[in-house]
């Protein structure tokens, strides 16, 4: 039985893998050559949004503290607006419904990453926000304590192949999402385009 549904949230939840992308280029397009050297760094990132901006900001003699600023308030602002992925509403009101504690797990650094989910969903939609680069798996582990869940009784969201690696290495269940790095990894497995699909997986609330 599940007792725990943790979500990633780009991508997963709404969809702004693209926006989270665009937003690097629209702070570094403003800098002669900008473009080019932020594509260089994306293509081997050094870690998360912080340390992508400071090896940018050292290349080009600027803030990277206000470049990081900038890229999080560029890209808030379209998250805010942009669309939430197909069924995902509906899924966390049965989830909710049923009783089953819901988390958010994303690779976005955790304090911008609970502005936008404050700002986006109402008071209390999930139970806890757990972010940060590379901390998947330690996350899956902190938010199992907290629930005093079993793996066997989570279930991980997800549309990156990083989502699935972490879901295995703690031995919890994994649903995959389309059109992240996992649909485009080689061996994706099964990916849903709509979340009310897991939805229709779970049981009925009592009545």
């Amino acid at each position: 039985m599940i007792r725990c549904a943790v979500f990633d949230f780009d991508g997963t939840l709404v969809h702004s893998n693209a926006i989270k992308r665009e937003g690097f280029f629209a702070v570094a397009g403003v800098f002669p050559g900008g473009a080019a050297a932020m594509e260089a760094l994306l293509a081997d990132p050094p870690g998360d949004r912080f340390a992508i901006f400071a090896a940018f900001a050292a290349r080009f003699g600027a803030d990277a503290g206000e470049l990081a600023e900038q890229y999080g308030a560029w890209c808030e602002a379209r998250i805010l607006a942009c669309p939430e992925r197909a069924g995902a509403s509906a899924l966390l009101a049965h989830l909710r419904s049923l009783g089953i504690s819901i988390w958010i797990n994303s690779a976005t650094p955790e304090a911008p990453l609970r502005a936008v989910v404050a700002k986006r969903y109402p008071s209390g939609a999930f139970d806890g926000v757990r972010g940060g680069h590379g901390r998947k798996a330690a996350n899956l582990r902190a938010i199992l304590s907290a629930v005093g869940c079993a793996p066997a009784e989570m279930l991980m969201i997800g549309d990156g192949a990083d989502d699935r690696a972490a879901a295995r290495e703690v031995g919890c269940a994994f649903a995959g999402v389309a059109e992240g790095s996992l649909a485009a990894s080689a061996d994706p497995g099964p990916v849903l385009s709509d979340l009310s699909a897991l939805a229709a997986c779970l049981p009925e609330p009592a009545r």
